[in-house]
């Protein structure tokens, strides 16, 4: 297993972010045309202090006088919310997940934790068998098929030498059998969605309660939403590896309150799922006719700031599983341009629909 120092792990990320090299076929859009969304906000999600975790304050309070949620019917303040909640959520095509990928909404025990924004749960989306498989990929029992491994111990600080993220980080290559189970459920759940959408597979341990995730979004800067990263992150999707014993360790979403006022928090149990949009795209222009200006590419995506979640630290250990979803074809190069491709799966997750 490889172990990579703070300066090359940062040149590695700005890699993934900002690498430039090759290019293909623009792939078809993965949502159909969107209900036009208005979201103004005012707040920078880097520039955190005292409230990088779950601390109330009157500026968060304030970020509801800016943004428009639609919690789930029983969650909501009145009658009218509730029944806008209702009818976003009907019909096999429901308008709550305009401009995102589509979901196949059968998938056994998903379940909806809001509305507008989208968030939603599976529980029991992988085994603790395959669990277990993936956690053995941090470890020095590595199967014979894992190849190289690259390991990262993240710090990263906002603008204000603020730590915003303290982790290990795993990445594997699409290839490793074991990661097939994973790839498959994700493709099943996201059927609009191809295999090469999707970015490099990372697996992160947050250790005690002094490493965590401050908030953040997911979606990318314009600046590194570029053609050859396959775009924007259009989709998260989360996999709890581990219950987090001892407590803590929630995903907590910002911007997003329950019935109580309370933000909305998801609790990490072992094989659950955690799906949303961090990002939508606003109309049917193909990925092609777009373009690079300077160093800015335009992809009609627009970030959902209302997205803006943290990982709270657990009180013992916390193990996730982590892919990000593109809008289009994405080209890995955490391993070295060519060197770790989605093709790679194909075999191991035709081999799981025997």
């Amino acid at each position: 297993m490889l172990q990579v120092s703070s300066s090359l792990a940062a040149t590695i990320v700005l890699l993934i972010l900002c690498n430039s090299a090759g290019a293909f076929a623009p792939a078809a859009r993965l949502c159909p045309m969107p209900t036009p969304h208005i979201y103004a906000h005012t707040h920078n999600a880097h520039n955190q202090n005292e409230d990088r975790w779950d601390t109330e304050s009157e500026s968060r309070r304030q970020v509801q006088n800016f943004t428009t949620t639609l919690p789930l019917p029983e969650h909501a303040a009145d009658k009218t919310i509730a029944e806008r909640s209702i009818a976003a959520m009907e019909t096999p095509r429901p308008p709550a997940l305009d401009g995102r990928c589509a979901v196949n909404l059968d998938t056994h025990n998903l379940r909806w934790l809001h509305v507008d924004p989208p968030v939603l749960i599976v529980d029991d989306f992988l085994s603790s068998s395959e669990c277990a498989q993936l956690m053995r990929l941090t470890t020095t029992d590595l199967p014979g098929d894992a190849g190289r491994i690259i390991k990262i111990n993240s710090q990263t600080e906002s603008g204000l030498s603020i730590k915003q993220r303290i982790s290990t980080t795993w990445y594997v290559r699409f290839g490793i059998k074991i990661v097939a189970p994973l790839l498959k459920k994700v493709l099943d759940l996201l059927p609009s969605i191809n295999l090469n959408n999707l970015e490099e597979l990372q697996l992160v341990r947050y250790l005690g309660q002094r490493e965590g995730f401050a908030w953040h979004l997911d979606a990318l800067r314009e600046t590194s939403a570029t053609l050859e990263a396959g775009g924007q992150r259009v989709a998260t999707v989360l996999v709890y590896l581990t219950d987090c014993e001892g407590g803590g360790g929630q995903t907590l979403f910002r911007d997003l309150k329950m019935n109580d006022g309370r933000r909305l928090a998801v609790t990490p149990k072992l094989g659950r799922a955690l799906l949303f949009f961090p990002s939508v795209i606003k109309s049917q222009t193909d990925l092609g006719e777009a373009g690079d200006y300077g160093n800015v590419y335009f992809d009609e995506t627009s970030s959902d700031l209302r997205t803006s979640h943290a990982g709270q630290p657990p009180n013992v250990a916390k193990h996730i599983a982590q892919l990000w979803v593109h809008l289009s074809a994405h080209t890995p190069v955490v391993f070295g341009t060519g060197l770790n491709k989605h093709k790679d799966a194909q075999q191991n997750i035709d081999d799981l629909k025997k």
